[in-house]
């Protein structure tokens, strides 16, 4: 089954209701997106993305004087830190800020796509 719609909305209005409507999208193996500013939609497609593993890092540094009555002193320290934290595949605003003609895509359920369309010449 090939169902082309441009919110969740609009399927939800064609199924009756968005329980059929997030069965239908569940269903479906592949999803294709273009640009969409509609949350709803933004939503729905980011959580089949699903989430990724990042590694984030942070770097701290940090120097002191210390002044007494046997002189000064300084020191001075430095340090990294490396964590693995989960976030979207697709973050939701990443939807609504897509280029004309650019979509991303979640083919057979695991396999992610990004492209452009070319644009269509008539002659």
């Amino acid at each position: 089954v090939t169902f082309a719609v441009q919110t969740v909305a609009d399927l939800e209005l064609a199924m009756g209701n968005e329980a059929a409507a997030r069965m239908m999208v569940g269903n479906a193996a592949s999803l294709v997106a273009f640009r969409t500013l509609d949350p709803g939609s933004q939503q729905l497609f980011s959580e089949r993305m699903g989430p990724v593993q990042v590694q984030m890092e942070s770097h701290q540094s940090g120097a002191q004087n210390l002044v007494s009555g046997k002189g000064t002193h300084w020191g001075k320290t430095a340090g990294v830190s490396q964590q693995w934290v989960e976030v979207p595949l697709m973050p939701e605003p990443v939807l609504a800020r897509l280029p004309d003609r650019h979509y991303v895509a979640l083919l057979g359920g695991h396999s992610v796509l990004a492209g452009m369309l070319p644009p269509l010449v008539f002659s």
